[in-house]
């Protein structure tokens, strides 16, 4: 694949210039594309374990909090970009606000780099923490003193939690002066600040430097079928010991590179351009081919701003302010248990000097990257309890059942001082995690099992101090009597149905039909043994779908494997309708073709209310209009017509006079809306002004 250099490197030698420059895509980038490359929102939900947390029932998205993100210059793309990436990816739109960096409307000049690092930011903020609002700050230049003037304008704004800085520049004399930039003002909730720690190693960056600020590093992602497989640290990932800040507190006892100054970064997430993230970028690329692929700890800040923007709402549920950077959130990463992370333990960062992941903290990936259902729960409820100054005891009678050919129903003796419990099944010598449960859970049933197979595991009752784990004997399942259905295919059959069939399971009574868009399941049918063929619709043009059938008997159940469908886009309304004047009776009526149309209708109205309509077909791009009077106005609209479904132009109006010209605009009809246009499609009177259309 041809690769392109997007953003200069970083740092830039702040100390000299003055100037700080982006952490995004140092490295190699894929160009742009007419459809998504790279990671896309629901595998990395998945892969770090998003989707696997909820409060009370209701979603963790973000709802109720606010994401500052601060960059320079401007992006005049970007409310429209940031819709059109929720429409791929079937996304709700943001609350989102653009502000320069006083708060004013009057945007700064545009710049082509930073409007990458603003369409990464913004998009994948969003994509985290889909419910939060976003609030974008521009400065109006990328000097230390314009940023830090927007740093400060979004950490003062009502229901801001979270500031993503995803820029930086070499350390100096005198960073300390700016580090009160980065805390809570008086008054205000609490707020954390997040910088990406840099894409060329070693030494380190400010304001990552700065003990008030989270600063990310970078990984590469490495996924299997779907699920989380590896990390391994990322050559770019800024990170060393700082030469003018003193070590935190937080650190004292974990950072053993340094028992004086501070260490960077704190943590870690995907930051490898190889491993990147997909980014519709318009204002470089256009909108034929608006997607790149973006890497760089750019990627990362933005994604651990929106991870605690979660928490935040998680903490609004429990009756909880939110978390105070310096105060609460840092202390809290270095205070976590080790198991809430990936500890990562391999790979080398460039720079001088260069480190090496190792096991525990490191300079390249700091405690590693997020175990997110884990570190969630953690984070909602910090500073809730008194901490405690033993671990937990060990959970009694752990117990496992089979009681269906794939559910096991697990039971547990209370642990005294647990804050919660995890839930680990045992496989050789690997664990792999389950579910996390609170300190009143005794009980839990763990489905989607193979009949048949003994299975083992672990519970963990934690607490701050320490872990104590209970293993259960091998429970084993019965041998299910159905098989999963095979074969299973998905074929459009408009932009909104498909068409989904499989070759039938012997035994089956029946089947259900499952639906996913990566992260929601649902259930949209149930039909008898004797059909293995169903319809579906209510799709959403252009999303993508996930399908799965699952057989089941008397006592048991088997699901078969997925398969994804991507529908075709909508139909999009016809673009640059005008009419040209040849004569003051007669003209042209044309317009941009719409992608998929089988054909349009045409509608006008005169000044007297009288209208007429033409029918052509889908090549046909303009149609001669005569029969005019001089002195008369006229509304025009165009209809494209696809194979179910019909979309609407805007109407324009044209004056016509002894030397008329057209005027285009937005003028309605007497109906009062756009929709009144195709409403008109039956009961024309004889205006007869639209002849034969030309090609």
């Amino acid at each position: 694949m041809e690769r392109r250099q997007v953003l200069s490197a970083c740092p830039l030698g702040f100390a000299a210039s003055n100037i700080l420059s982006t952490h995004a895509a140092n490295g190699a980038v894929a160009m742009a594309t007419s459809g998504p490359t790279g990671y896309v929102p629901a595998q990395i939900r998945h892969a770090y374990g998003f989707d696997s947390v909820s409060f009370v029932g209701s979603p963790a998205n973000g709802a109720g909090t606010t994401i500052a993100i601060v960059d320079a210059y401007d992006n005049p793309n970007i409310a429209s970009d940031l819709r059109q990436f929720n429409l791929q990816f079937g996304l709700p739109n943001s609350t989102f606000t653009q502000v320069n960096q006083t708060g004013g409307s009057v945007m700064p000049a545009a710049d082509k780099g930073w409007a990458s690092e603003i369409a990464l930011d913004v998009e994948w903020a969003h994509a985290i923490a889909p419910a939060a609002s976003i609030l974008l700050v521009e400065a109006k230049s990328n000097s230390m003193s314009d940023l830090m003037a927007a740093v400060n304008y979004a950490r003062n704004q009502p229901g801001v939690v979270a500031i993503s800085m995803s820029w930086g520049g070499s350390e100096f004399s005198g960073e300390t002066t700016y580090d009160s930039y980065f805390t809570t003002p008086p008054g205000h909730a609490g707020v954390a600040f997040f910088a990406s720690s840099g894409d060329t190693g070693a030494p380190v960056s400010y304001p990552a430097a700065s003990p008030n600020v989270m600063s990310i590093g970078g990984t590469s992602l490495s996924l299997s079928s779907g699920n989380y497989s590896s990390e391994s640290g990322w050559s770019g990932s800024g990170g060393g010991i700082s030469a003018y800040e003193s070590q935190p507190s937080y650190q004292n006892g974990t950072v053993t590179q340094s028992t004086t100054r501070r260490a960077t970064p704190d943590v870690a997430y995907d930051s490898d351009p190889s491993t990147g993230f997909a980014v519709y970028d318009s204002y470089n690329n256009g909108t034929a081919s608006p997607w790149s692929q973006f890497g760089g700890t750019s990627a990362a800040a933005p994604q651990w701003a929106a991870l605690t923007a979660i928490v935040d709402q998680g903490r609004a549920i429990a009756g909880l302010g939110s978390l105070d950077g310096p105060k609460q959130l840092l202390p809290a990463i270095y205070k976590v248990a080790a198991s809430d992370f990936h500890d990562v333990i391999r790979g080398t960062s460039t720079g001088s000097p260069s480190y090496s992941a190792v096991v525990g903290y490191d300079l390249v990936t700091g405690r590693g990257t997020p175990i997110v259902n884990l570190l969630v729960a953690d984070l909602a409820v910090w500073g809730a309890f008194s901490t405690p100054t033993t671990a937990p005891t060990v959970p009694t009678s752990f117990i496992g059942t089979g009681i269906s050919a794939t559910q096991i129903s697990l039971a547990w003796g209370a642990s005294t001082g647990a804050d919660g419990y995890r839930l680990y099944r045992i496989s050789g010598s690997a664990d792999t995690f389950i579910a996390s449960y609170s300190a009143t859970t005794t009980a839990a049933t763990v489905g989607s099992l193979t009949a048949g197979t003994t299975y083992s595991f672990r519970l963990d009752a934690y607490n701050s101090v320490g872990t104590a784990s209970a293993t259960t004997q091998g429970a084993t399942l019965a041998v299910a009597s159905i098989t999963a259905p095979v074969n299973v295919t998905a074929k459009v059959l408009t932009k909104t149905s498909v068409q989904l069939s499989w070759t039938a399971s012997t035994g089956a009574n029946g089947y259900y039909v499952l639906w996913s868009n990566g992260t929601t399941t649902k259930q949209l049918a149930s039909v008898n043994s004797r059909t293995t063929s169903v319809n579906i619709t209510g799709l959403k043009a252009g999303s993508t779908n996930l399908f799965a059938v699952k057989a089941y008997d008397a006592t048991s159940s088997a699901t078969s494997s997925w398969v994804s469908l991507v529908q075709p886009a909508a139909l999009q309304a016809p673009q640059g309708v005008s009419l040209t004047l040849v004569s003051a009776t007669a003209g042209f009526l044309t317009w941009v073709a719409s992608v998929d149309a089988r054909g349009y209708q045409i509608y006008a109205i005169d000044g007297r209310g009288r209208t007429a309509s033409a029918s052509v077909g889908a090549g046909t791009t303009s149609v001669s209009v005569s029969g005019l009077q001089a002195g008369s106005s006229y509304k025009f609209c165009v209809v494209a017509v696809g194979e179910d479904e019909s979309v609407s132009s805007d109407w324009i109006s044209v004056v016509v006079s002894g030397t008329a010209t057209a005027t285009n605009g937005s003028a309605q009809p007497p109906t009062g809306s756009k929709a009144g246009c195709q409403a008109m499609a039956a009961a024309f009177a004889s205006l007869n002004s639209l002849s034969q259309p030309r090609r």
